[in-house]
């Protein structure tokens, strides 16, 4: 990057974590970041018109040599706090990138970050160890110590706002006809933060309505609880990795960019669906990986009508799908089903499907490995209970279904359903069923599952790619796509000392 970097090892040893082509991209967002307003001529040559083209024309000539001096000028220095400000300010609160400033200025120990302190800070940033993200996590919640619960609260929130907002011009988010809320955010958030909030819960997904008072956590809490939350390292992740634009290239080293939002494919929107996008991340980042891309309609209530015959004929052998009930109670609750519903009179399934409730309270219900009592389908048995049923057991069902009495059911717990630990999912034990929905998700049957796995997200997306344009950043990986892709590791253990002062 045409810096000597033998005074600086950590500098080495953190530009060594990213290859030729990442690093370019470093460079030009360095550059991008230190130039106070790079558009400003190009600005005034458009607004000008015809008759004042030749005079600018000579002006911007005139003024390039000087404009060229002032950017290395610029560049030498570094970037201050308000430089960072005007490139981040489309994604972050204000709030986040002070403290990412402060963060970047601390490893350089002065008030200009410059090239080499910026390498060290995004290798920690967007390629670090566990230990080096909980630091980041840390400092963005408390820079001066332990972070307490309202903090990691209030950080967890801001991301999946800006997780939302740059996923909005997606293709994934496109195909949906729903909204998010504050409410639905900070339920979502909740759950997130629970094995943080309670670390020895048996029941790590049962829902709280109270945030713990007292609580401090530092850098090893937050490490343990980052290892077992996935979705919260790829929200901040996909988020990082938006603000500094690199490797943007899927199968290379960051698989994060491509969102936990399936597209949906439905023919006609003539229905309100019972999800909202908070709800919808959380569902979607639970289920298998390789069902994560694709949702469709396969059933709902306000669409099909009110027909038992009618539900099962449309999702008996469907594959994998998300089945929700919304009671006359309000509540809503539901299952991922991992294989394809089939009648039989015993229960069968896998151990990768799950319960969850989104409202009142939203929690996610796992396997306990206790019975192997995942799916039941039966109709037309005399001695059998003839429905639907998830976990539990016959008569006493985690989620159940009635067919002769369409629109009955009953969850029952005493505490928790023995199959997913999970507690009462409806309002009542035996519920009615105010609206049901069904979801298809991943590939059609007889589809191939991995037949775009090699497609850049922004080719199969051009909406990622316009929201970087509008922001003034395009994508720095345009044009420096390796033939191959590389095997860089998506995670580098950068050693602990690199946050002590370097030199710029």
């Amino acid at each position: 990057m045409g810096n000597d970097s033998s005074k600086v090892p950590e500098y080495t040893t953190s530009l060594s974590v990213f290859t030729p082509s990442e690093q370019k991209q470093i460079s030009k967002i360095f550059r991008e970041i230190c130039e106070a307003n790079p558009t400003a001529i190009m600005f005034r040559l458009a607004s000008a018109g015809l008759a004042g083209m030749m005079q600018l024309d000579k002006e911007k000539k005139k003024q390039k040599k000087h404009q060229q001096q002032e950017q290395m000028k610029a560049i030498k220095g570094g970037f201050g706090n308000p430089h960072l400000r005007q490139y981040l300010q489309k994604y972050l609160p204000a709030k986040l990138i002070d403290k990412l400033y402060r963060e970047m200025a601390t490893i350089g120990g002065t008030n200009n970050v410059k090239e080499k302190v910026f390498v060290v800070a995004l290798a920690s940033i967007l390629k670090g160890s566990l230990e080096q993200r909980a630091h980041v996590v840390r400092k963005l919640s408390n820079e001066n110590g332990a972070a307490n619960p309202d903090e990691v609260m209030e950080l967890i929130e801001d991301l999946l706002k800006v997780y939302i907002s740059i996923c909005e011009p997606s293709e994934q988010i496109k195909s949906w006809k729903i909204e998010s809320s504050d409410k639905q955010l900070h339920k979502l958030a909740r759950c997130m933060a629970h094995e943080l909030f309670y670390p020895n819960d048996n029941n790590h997904s049962m829902p709280r309505t109270n945030i713990p008072a007292g609580m401090m956590f530092n850098e090893t809490d937050l490490e343990k609880w980052i290892s077992r939350s996935p979705l919260f390292l790829h929200i901040m992740d996909l988020v990082l990795h938006a603000c500094f634009n690199v490797s943007y290239i899927e199968g290379a080293s960051s698989p994060w960019l491509i969102p936990k939002i399936p597209v949906a494919k439905v023919t006609n929107w003539e229905f309100t669906t019972l999800l909202d996008i908070p709800s919808l991340i959380l569902i979607n980042s639970h289920i298998p990986p390789e069902f994560q891309k694709k949702w469709r309609l396969l059933f709902s209530s306000q669409v099909h009508g009110e027909n038992f015959a009618k539900f099962v004929s449309n999702i008996k052998n469907q594959g994998p799908s998300v089945l929700m009930i919304k009671d006359k109670d309000d509540h809503v609750f539901g299952v991922f089903a991992a294989d394809s519903w089939k009648l039989n009179p015993d229960f069968y399934g896998t151990h990768r499907s799950f319960l969850f409730t989104l409202a009142p309270t939203v929690g996610v219900y796992q396997s306990t490995g206790i019975n192997d009592h995942y799916m039941y389908l039966n109709q037309g048995q005399a001695t059998l209970p003839n429905g639907l049923g998830v976990g539990g057991q016959l008569n006493y069902f985690g989620l159940w279904m009635e067919r002769d009495n369409y629109g009955v059911g009953h969850s029952k717990a005493e505490p928790t359903c023995t199959t997913f630990n999970s507690p009462q999912l409806s309002g009542k034990p035996d519920f009615e069923i105010e609206v049901l929905e069904v979801w298809g998700v991943g590939p059609e049957p007889g589809e191939d599952v991995d037949a775009d796995e090699d497609i850049s997200i922004l080719d199969r997306d051009p909406g990622a790619e316009a929201l970087l344009e509008l922001a003034g950043k395009p994508r720095a990986s345009h044009g420096l796509r390796d033939k191959q892709n590389d095997n860089t590791p998506d995670q580098h253990d950068l050693p602990r000392d690199q946050y002590k002062t370097v030199e710029g």
